[in-house]
C-alpha cells in the first residue's frame, strides 16, 4: 500500500486485503511460486509473523481502515504527474486497489467488500479492482451496484477467454485487462473489442524468473 507505486498505470496503490488462495501463478499444493505478492509476503515473514501482513500468504486477510486511509489522499485532477506523463492531468487519482493479493479470492469473509465499495463511491479517485477470479468479481456486482469511479479488470496471462468473457459481463461502466506477466500470444475475444474505449489493455511480461 503506498500514496506512490512503480506501477505505471497507477498513482497509488492500497490494500483493504492482503494473500490469495491459489492461482495458475501459484499453487501451493504443487510447488508453483511464479507470484510476486506471494514471494514479497514469503520473504516478509520468513521470521515468523510481521504486523500488516497476513499469517500465510495462501490465508487471506482483511485489514480494516486502509481503504478510509487511501479514500482520504489529496485529489490529482489538474495535475500533471512529473514521473508518469502518459496519465493525463484531467484524470483523477488512479489508485490499484488489491496488489498484494485477489480481493475476490476464496476464504474472505462474506460481505467484507461491500462497505469499502461505499467509501470508494464516496470519494473522489479511480479504483482500478483486479482479479484472477473474474466470475465471483461479477456475482457480487450483480447484488451491489457497481459505482462509476470503481473500474473492473481480469487478469490474463494466456488465452483466458472464459475470463474475459466474466469481465465483460460484470455490471460497471469501465473495465480493463492485464496480460500481465503474458506468458504466451493472446487473442482477445470479440466481447472485448465490443467494449470499445470503455476497455483497457495493459502488457507486460514477467519480470521474475520463471
Amino acid at each position: 500500500m503506498g500514496i506512490r507505486t512503480s506501477i505505471q498505470w497507477a498513482d497509488s496503490t492500497v490494500n483493504p486485503m492482503m494473500g490469495c488462495t491459489g492461482c495458475e501463478l501459484f499453487r501451493p499444493n504443487k510447488g508453483v511460486s511464479h507470484c510476486y505478492a506471494e514471494q514479497i509476503t514469503t520473504q516478509m515473514l520468513k521470521h515468523g509473523p510481521s504486523k500488516g501482513w497476513p499469517e500465510k500468504f495462501e490465508r487471506p486477510k482483511v485489514f480494516p481502515k486502509r481503504m478510509e486511509e487511501a479514500c482520504n489522499w489529496p485529489e490529482l485532477i489538474g495535475q500533471a504527474r512529473a514521473d508518469k506523463p502518459w496519465i493525463p492531468a484531467t484524470m483523477p487519482r488512479l489508485i490499484f486497489v488489491g496488489d498484494m493479493g485477489d480481493i475476490f479470492s476464496d476464504d474472505l469473509p462474506e460481505g467484507w467488500l461491500e462497505p469499502e465499495i461505499e467509501r470508494m463511491r464516496e470519494a473522489p479517485h479511480i479504483f482500478m479492482l483486479l482479479t484472477k477470479r473474474p466470475s465471483r468479481m461479477r456475482a457480487f456486482f450483480d447484488r451491489v451496484e457497481c459505482p462509476e469511479n470503481v473500474w473492473c479488470g481480469t487478469t490474463m496471462t494466456s488465452q483466458q477467454n472464459r475470463r474475459a468473457e466474466e469481465l465483460c459481463a460484470v455490471k460497471c461502466k469501465t473495465r480493463f485487462i492485464s496480460c500481465e506477466p503474458q506468458l504466451e500470444e493472446i487473442e482477445l475475444p470479440q466481447c472485448v473489442l465490443d467494449c470499445g474505449e470503455r476497455m483497457q489493455i495493459q502488457m507486460g511480461g514477467e519480470s521474475g524468473k520463471m
